[in-house]
This record gives C-alpha cells, structure tokens and sequence, in this order.
C-alpha cells in the first residue's frame, strides 16, 4: 500500500501477521469512545455507511442526496473534525478500497481537517487520542 507524505499514519509498519478486520477495529474503536465519552465524542462519532451493492437507480439516488465515493471510515467533527480511515494491522495486507477514497482524504486534509491513517486497533486509539489533544488545545486558544 502506497501512502502518499502528507497523509498521518499511525501503527506499527514492520508488524507482519494475523490482523483483525476493519469492521471489528472500527465497531471496536466506536464502543470505546461511546462508553468513555458518552456525552461528547460517542455522540458526534460516526461512520459514513456507503459500502455495499446498490441497483444503478438506488445510486443515483443517493448521489444526488449527498452520498459520496471514499468517505472514510469514522468522522468526528471538531475544531478540526476528525476523518480517520482505517486498515488492517498488517499494512502489507491493507489497500485503497478505491481512488476515491485517498481523493477524499487529500481534500477533506486539504480543507484544514485532523486526517489520519491507522492500522489496526492500537493506532486508532493513538490516532483518536491525538485528535482530542489538538481540540483541547485549540479550544484554549
């Protein structure tokens, strides 16, 4: 997997091995801020549900109401708003489900948001944790 310079990455890259799947990294992660954040983060926290088969009517549909190609996989708006996409934890094994995807993460870094990629549980927690660190500091300000 190529990972372009401007893009925060977070994990272990040497790591080599059996790795969780993203669904349960991601349904995981989700669980841990909704339980230690349940008033703030757990409410704001969500995933952008635009994977799966759609007849071609059903997508165009949903275009037109806003769905977008690439969205990535937990958004969390702030001051900056989170857009964390997340892989494998083996990143030998990890890819851009589409070119979309690393499109709409240049554009939403491009637009001044926290963009991270993170492989595997661990780096998401570091990820989120860093996030949470930038708002409180740009809140004091």
């Amino acid at each position: 997997m190529k990972i372009p310079q401007w893009l925060r990455t977070y994990g272990d890259l040497s790591f080599r091995g059996a790795s969780h799947k993203e669904d349960y990294v991601l349904s995981s992660l989700i669980d841990d801020i909704r339980r230690n954040y349940p008033d703030t983060y757990g409410l704001l926290a969500f995933h952008p549900k635009n994977e799966g088969k759609r007849t071609a009517s059903q997508s165009r549909v949903d275009k037109m109401k806003g769905l977008t190609k690439g969205v990535c996989d937990l958004v969390i708006p702030g001051n900056p708003t989170l857009f964390l996409e997340i892989k494998i934890q083996d990143h030998t094994k990890a890819y851009w489900s589409s070119p979309e995807q690393l499109a709409f993460l240049k554009a939403a870094h491009d637009a001044g948001a926290h963009v991270c990629l993170a492989f595997g549980y661990e780096a998401s927690i570091q990820c989120f944790n860093d996030w949470i660190q930038l708002n409180i500091k740009n809140a004091s300000k």
